[in-house]
């Protein structure tokens, strides 16, 4: 299968009435749709079987070999109704008395090597506690470009 000349990515779409009517619609670019982080112009390469994403064609070829030994992923998601996560219980919810919450923002640069790089560019950081009084609100920071 992958050693096609010519291949083609389709998109099964089910109708969300339950009226079983199914549409395929083509992938243009199955970078595009499956990489969140796809900007600045650098594309990632899709394993056709699993949906995992590499950052070289290289590494991708190595991979498929080990990974065409197993079936093809498929994903199936819950309803929408059955997909609730609830606590019954405040002692569930917060596991921990303090805890702090933070994401970490980087951006890929081309090395010498022709490989990409992970530069930082900012966090967001804020402590949380099941007690109002002790929760702060976000710090952010942004590098200047």
């Amino acid at each position: 299968m992958h050693e096609r000349s010519h291949k083609i990515t389709l998109l099964l779409l089910e109708s969300p009435h339950g009226d079983n009517i199914h549409h395929y619609v083509w992938v243009k670019n199955i970078s595009r749709l499956v990489s969140s982080g796809y900007s600045y112009g650098h594309a990632r390469y899709v394993c056709l079987s699993c949906l995992h994403l590499f950052t070289t064609q290289h590494a991708l070829q190595k991979h498929e070999g080990r990974c065409l030994m197993h079936r093809p992923q498929q994903c199936v998601y819950p309803d929408s109704d059955k997909a609730l996560l609830c606590y019954e219980r405040i002692q569930y919810e917060f596991s921990f008395l303090f805890y702090l919450v933070s994401d970490f923002k980087c951006f890929l640069e081309p090395d010498d090597d022709g490989e990409s790089v992970h530069r930082p560019s900012g966090f967001c950081i804020y402590r949380m506690s099941r007690y109002q009084s002790y929760r702060t609100p976000p710090y952010m920071y942004s590098a200047k470009m």
